[in-house]
This record gives C-alpha cells, sequence and structure tokens, in this order.
C-alpha cells in the first residue's frame, strides 16, 4: 500500500510538471526562450506536438487515478469482512468471516466439490475472492489439517491432507497463483509485494460463528511462492489425555510422572504424530490436578494454541529468543512446571537435564526412532549418562494412525507380510476390519485417527543401563523385561475392537 501512494505522488508529479510546462510555453513562449529553442524543432514546431504534450498529460493523470483507484480496491480486499485483533505474542491477526453460503453441500461428494472449484478457478482474477472462499469454507468442512497450494511449470495444485494424506482436489492456470497468494497474505496481514522471501502469518476463520485457527507459510520456488495453509478448530480438542487413545496401563504410568514434582517427561515421535497435542493434554492435566498452586510456563515455537492458565511464551530468534534463551529467563520466573516444545540442540538439552533435577517438571520433546533411541539422541547430543539416569522419569513414544470408516469397515483378509510384520499368527483369533471405501471417507477407506503409545518408565535396572551406555536394542529388550507395552501391541488392541486394520498398523508399527 505504501509503495503504490509513492507512485500515485510521482504521477501527480509529473501531471504536474507537464501541464505548466504545455500553459507556460504555449502562453508566452518569448520569455522562455532558451525552453522553447530546444523543444520547437521537436515538438512545438509540429502540427502534432501539443497534442502529443496534452496525451502524454493524459496518460500521466489516467495513470495516477488508477493507482488511488488499485489503492482502494486492496484497502476494500483488506477490509472486506475483517477486522483486526492483537495475539498474545504481538502479531497482528486478521479475524476473517466466510460467508455462510459459502458451502452447503454434503462434504461426502469429492467430485462436486472438484467440479466447483474447476468452475471458480475459470472465472479468473475476478473470482478470487469467492474461490478462496471456498477453498477454506470446503477444508473446514472436510477436516482438513494442511491446504497446500503448490505452482508448477504450466498450472498450480491444490492439495488436502486429510487424515494424514495428502490429495489433489483440484489443478488451475498459474496465473492465477499470484492474485490467490496476494489475497491469503492480505488476510494474515502480510507483505504482497515482498515475494522473494518466505513470510508466516496468522488468520482467525469464522464459518457460521465457530472459530478456527489459521497458519499460514509462503515461501518462493523455482514456479512461484508455495503456501501452505494449517488449520485448527479453536475448541476442537478439549486436551483431555484419556481421549488421545492410550492404553489403561499406559495412562496409568504417565499420568503419574506428571503429578510428581521434578523430573524430565520427554516425547518423541515424527512430526506429524501428535507430539504438541499429548504435550498440551498433559499440561491441562497437571492445571486440573494441582494447577491452583503450580505456576506453568512453556516455550513455544510457535504457539499452536492458548491454554487458560498457563504463561506461554513463543520463539522469537530475530530478537534473540531461542530455546535455550527463554528457558534461561523462566527459570528466573519461579516455575514450578516448564513445557518446552522441542529439544533442537545441546544447549537445550542441557539446561532441560539440569532443571528436571533442580525441583522443576519438563515436559519436551524429541525427535528419535523409538522412546529407548532417546537416551542414545541425548548422549550424542553431549549429555552426560549420569544425568540423564538422574533427571528423565520417562519416555513417551506416538505414532497416528486412521481409522477404519464406520460406514463401510468389513471384515478382511490381511496380507501375509503385514501379519508377519506386526508378529500375528496366522490362526489368530481376530476378526479383521478393514474400510472399503465410501463417499462417507473419499473412497479411502479411513476415517479420523488414533493415537499408538508406548512408554518407558526409568527403573533403577533402566537407570544403569542408561549410564552404562547400552545399545537400543538392548534397551527395549530390558523395558520390555520392566513391563514396557510396544507401540505395535498397543495397535493391536485397535485390531482386535476393529477400527484398524492391519495393514495400516503395519504401515506406522511394523
Amino acid at each position: 500500500m505504501a509503495n503504490r501512494a509513492k507512485v500515485a505522488w510521482l504521477y501527480l508529479i509529473l501531471s504536474g510538471f507537464v501541464l505548466g510546462l504545455i500553459l507556460i510555453i504555449s502562453n508566452n513562449p518569448r520569455q522562455f526562450k532558451w525552453l522553447y529553442s530546444s523543444l520547437s524543432m521537436s515538438i512545438l514546431d509540429s502540427p502534432m506536438g501539443l497534442m502529443s504534450m496534452i496525451l502524454i498529460l493524459f496518460l500521466l493523470v489516467a495513470a495516477f487515478f488508477s493507482t488511488l483507484l488499485q489503492m482502494g480496491r486492496d484497502k476494500r480486499i483488506a477490509k472486506r469482512k475483517t477486522s483486526e485483533s492483537i495475539d498474545k505474542v504481538g502479531k497482528t491477526i486478521r479475524i476473517y468471516d466466510i460467508p455462510s453460503g459459502t458451502i452447503s453441500f454434503s462434504p461426502s461428494r469429492p467430485s462436486e466439490i472438484s467440479s466447483r472449484m474447476s468452475m471458480l478457478a475459470r472465472r479468473g482474477e475476478t473470482g478470487i475472492v469467492e474461490f478462496l472462499d471456498y477453498i477454506m469454507a470446503a477444508a473446514l468442512k472436510l477436516r482438513v489439517s494442511d491446504v497446500h497450494i503448490e505452482p508448477g511449470m504450466s498450472e498450480v495444485a491444490l492439495k488436502y491432507r486429510i487424515d494424514g494424506a495428502l490429495q489433489t482436489m483440484v489443478t488451475f492456470p498459474s496465473q492465477l497463483l499470484d492474485r490467490l497468494v496476494s489475497r491469503i497474505r492480505i488476510l494474515a496481514n502480510l507483505s504482497t509485494y515482498e515475494k522473494g522471501k518466505p513470510q508466516d502469518g496468522r488468520i482467525n476463520l469464522c464459518l457460521k460463528g465457530r472459530h478456527y485457527d489459521v497458519r499460514l507459510s509462503t515461501i518462493p520456488t523455482l514456479h512461484g511462492d508455495k503456501a501452505v495453509i494449517r488449520l485448527f478448530e479453536s475448541h476442537e480438542h478439549d486436551f483431555d489425555l484419556r481421549n488421545l487413545g492410550m492404553l489403561p496401563e499406559i495412562y496409568e504410568v504417565f499420568s503419574g510422572m506428571l503429578v510428581k514434582p521434578q523430573g524430565t517427561v520427554l516425547l518423541t515421535g515424527p512430526t506429524g504424530s501428535g507430539k504438541t497435542t499429548t504435550m498440551y493434554s498433559a499440561v491441562r492435566f497437571i492445571l486440573e490436578h494441582v494447577g491452583s498452586t503450580t505456576n506453568i510456563v512453556t516455550i513455544e515455537d510457535p504457539i499452536e494454541r492458548e491454554i487458560p492458565g498457563v504463561n506461554q511464551t513463543q520463539v522469537d530468534l530475530k530478537h534473540g529468543l531461542s530455546f535455550a534463551a527463554g528457558l534461561r529467563s523462566l527459570l528466573r520466573q519461579d516455575p514450578d512446571v516448564i513445557m518446552v516444545g522441542e529439544i533442537r540442540d545441546r544447549e537445550t538439552a542441557e539446561i532441560c537435564i539440569q532443571a528436571g533435577l533442580t525441583g522443576h517438571l519438563i515436559i519436551s520433546s524429541i525427535h528419535a526412532i523409538n522412546s529407548a533411541g532417546v537416551f542414545n539422541r541425548l548422549i550424542e547430543m553431549g549429555i552426560e549418562p549420569f544425568l540423564l539416569a538422574s533427571s528423565v522419569t520417562g519416555v513417551l513414544a506416538q505414532r497416528l494412525v486412521r481409522l477404519n470408516c464406520n460406514v463401510c469397515a468389513k471384515a478382511s483378509v490381511p496380507s501375509l507380510k503385514s501379519l508377519k510384520s506386526l508378529n500375528i499368527p496366522l490362526n489368530a483369533d481376530i476378526k479383521f476390519m478393514k474400510g472399503e471405501g465410501c463417499e462417507n471417507c473419499w473412497y479411502k477407506g479411513y476415517s479420523g485417527r488414533v493415537g499408538i503409545f508406548e512408554i518407558l518408565e526409568v527403573t533403577p535396572p533402566i537407570k544403569q543401563a542408561i549410564v552404562q551406555k547400552v545399545e537400543t536394542s538392548e534397551l527395549i529388550s530390558l523395558a520390555r523385561n520392566q513391563g514396557l507395552i510396544p507401540l505395535r501391541d498397543a495397535g493391536l488392541e485397535f485390531i482386535r475392537r476393529g477400527i484398524v486394520d492391519v495393514d495400516e498398523l503395519a504401515r506406522v508399527a511394523g
């Protein structure tokens, strides 16, 4: 908007200059002999000279008013059904109200959704606002976790991630990419003219009275800016540990760790396995049981959900607020419980482990293959084994598996390969179920996801093994002897219930 204002002023100044030139020379040319003589041979002596200058003046004035109109249009788009509020980390969030009539059909018709998107895309730039409205409204109705806008050589692919799997919804001409991404940036209060650098923003969407938190990320690629929109319903989760899918015995051990006054509880799993939801649920559990007498703080990147009663801080590397720097400051805030979004480096790991030894309860996550692999990962970072053995009270590993569609699930015969990978005997007394695919599940056979967990409790024998730096495989065997339930065995319970199929569990935990 500021750049357009500068251009408008430039057009206005040039217009005034040309108008003054025409009036001065045409009314009293002899007082401006030097200017008259320099222009007479090229412009004023020509029959069309004066008309040419008037034409130039007309074009400059037209450009001036065109720029003003564009500024007004950008302002109207930015304000269209939006209002502003300030989030807890000081950034502006656009609150965008999607028209309730944008999407009214049943979400069980994928072909109808794709057809409607194609029709809106064919309208070109004039239909960008309605096109984006439809994209977001359909995504919210279909429980989409991420919307991907991926530019290609000649067309752009729009993809939805549903239940962890990406699927292409529609492709549209690449000429619409800039307008669509600019529209999204306006809603997220991001710069529309800085296209050569990555940008991150947030939007608060509202559809039929329900509010959704949206995170936007754009990054330049070979064929244009790629945008990913992550969607969260503001009140989608009540963050209840009992609703995550933990087996009763795992829930008992994990919840017992959370009521201890000190120690380090670590979570591990791949990206997108639900670790943040589990950590938020753990914090909520602590709030419910000892919250009134406990100071709970967090350091996150980014803050995904607001938790009432918790002091949440967001990493801000531009201002020197890293996980490690934030942790050092939080330790001076008299905390009882500290949730650290992720351990990414040695410094953060050292502070967490030390804090777990000095009267604080630390909850954090780290990437490792399994629960036992967390210890070797921290040792490789440079943490002393004896500190780990003394500070860490347990490690929770988790994955997300897709649930069978409850409409089309029927008895099935699993593949021998999947049975073998899960160590399930061929003559097992289990009624295997699998979704065949229907309109309800978009012909995928799956609808929704549930977590599977394994908990490694650090008992005295486990502590001794950690100090001795035993191999991960040996530590797993020892933990099983101590009562650890592996991810596969936790998933088998869902197979027995008929809500998860063998192939899906083998894909995730085989």
